[in-house]
């Protein structure tokens, strides 16, 4: 089995075809469609924009999509399923082949940073109009220490960071400030080593360190955040086309395009698990993601159908049969409690590439019993209010009772005292509840 480790074959942006009528709504399912295998989501919206392959993709909390191919980026709106206007299309700068969300916590509206099959390194920022709806700038566009194919990019909002990673072997970090510009902090090149992504290892200090993994060696380096030295080096043993990073629960997870999904362990580089995904075509990278707080693993696929995988048990919780067409990019994202999927379409280089919007269905027993454990517990309120209702009344009668008694005495200096704080306690108990 040939493995393609290109990313996407590349054409000249003059030979697509521009004056494809772009719709920007909802549009009906692809050919080959047959929904979620086991029902755990429904197909929410389809978002056609893209002319060829799209190779990556990634949305926000609050609903914003960024989405990269053989045009360009393109941005959405996941609440209306509905293009936002970019500042700038592909042009000369080729291909996106990564792009990351810059969230700085110190700022209210986010960044947008993707690379190029050039080597250029571009970043939009986010600008508020009349009506609150988000629009982008472009605040630069800087081609990259020998530049070629940028292959990942990381960045850490703790210390406002970016990492970035291209084919030449080359990592640089930078600084981020205030206005998206960026300060660098090192370039180093790591001979022999292409890396295919990028991560920061959630370590103590300033300095995260940083991991790359290597396209054909499947080494993992642990660089540190201060100058790039490299810390330690593991071997995977097999191609690294995509790796994703969960640091609260200490693990990663890699495309092994010829197997499937990997998962390690963060700190002792262990392979805990493989989630089997067969190739029926080709092999190419696949973006992989880590959803649902983590429980579940997404794949793509080259035959049109993502991979749900449960983390701990290895088990496919569902296939998203989406057509016969490749899925290299898929992201999950979670707004207002609600948990959605993201898949996209690589077709040729001249034609629509869709992007799948799931929404994962919520399980009806296990909404039912929630709702009986609400209801149990607002009954348990009501009991527990009456109680302290009866017994503050209780109170109350027995010191006037002794109050009562005491007034019919011939030499009483002292009026008994009420026990009112016993009764304020209780009052302010039945506010709290």
């Amino acid at each position: 089995m040939q493995w393609d480790a290109n990313l996407t074959n590349i054409p000249s942006i003059n030979s697509l075809n521009l004056f494809v009528q772009v719709s920007m709504a909802v549009q009906s399912t692809p050919a080959g469609f047959s929904g979620s295998e086991n029902k755990a989501y429904s197909l929410l919206s389809v978002m056609t924009g893209h002319i060829g392959p799209i190779t990556c993709v990634t949305a926000t909390d609050d609903g914003k999509v960024a989405s990269g191919g053989v045009d360009g980026v393109r941005l959405w709106n996941l609440r209306t399923a509905t293009e936002l206007a970019r500042p700038s299309g592909a042009g000369q700068r080729g291909a996106t082949t990564a792009l990351a969300w810059i969230q700085r916590e110190d700022e209210p509206d986010d960044g947008l940073v993707y690379g190029t099959a050039n080597g250029y390194l571009v970043c939009w920022k986010e600008t508020r109009g009349s009506e609150d709806l988000a629009s982008f700038q472009e605040t630069y566009c800087v081609k990259i220490a020998k530049p070629t194919e940028v292959t990942g990019i990381a960045f850490e909002a703790g210390s406002n960071r970016l990492a970035i990673a291209n084919r030449n072997s080359v990592v640089q970090l930078f600084l981020i400030n205030s206005r998206m510009q960026l300060n660098h902090v090192f370039t180093v090149i790591i001979n022999n080593h292409v890396p295919k992504a990028i991560a920061f290892r959630q370590t103590s200090g300033e300095h995260k360190d940083i991991l790359t993994f290597g396209l054909y060696d499947g080494q993992i380096h642990i660089l540190q955040g201060s100058n790039g030295e490299i810390q330690q080096t593991r071997n995977t043993g097999c191609n690294i086309g995509n790796a994703a990073i969960n640091a609260r629960r200490g693990v990663f997870c890699i495309d092994d395009p010829l197997q499937g999904v990997a998962l390690y362990r963060l700190d002792s580089g262990a392979r805990i698990r493989t989630y089997p995904v067969a190739v029926k075509k080709s092999s190419k990278p696949r973006q992989v993601t880590f959803a649902e707080d983590c429980s579940v693993i997404l794949c793509g696929s080259d035959h049109g159908t993502v991979y749900v995988f449960d983390r701990r048990s290895g088990d496919v919780v569902d296939k998203l049969k989406i057509g016969n067409d490749r899925i290299q990019a898929t992201t999950a994202v979670e707004m207002n409690e609600t948990k959605f999927v993201l898949a996209a379409i690589s077709q040729g280089n001249t034609e629509a590439s869709d992007i799948l919007v799931w929404q994962k269905n919520i399980d009806k027993r296990v909404q039912q019993k929630a709702t009986e454990i609400l209801e149990t517990w607002d009954a348990l309120k009501m009991v527990v209010y009456v109680s302290l209702c009866v017994a503050s009344l209780a109170v109350v009668f027995q010191n006037l009772s002794v109050r009562v008694h005491l007034l019919h005495k011939t030499s009483v200096n002292e009026p008994s005292q009420i026990n009112a704080s016993i009764v304020e306690k209780a009052m302010d108990y039945l506010r709290l509840i």
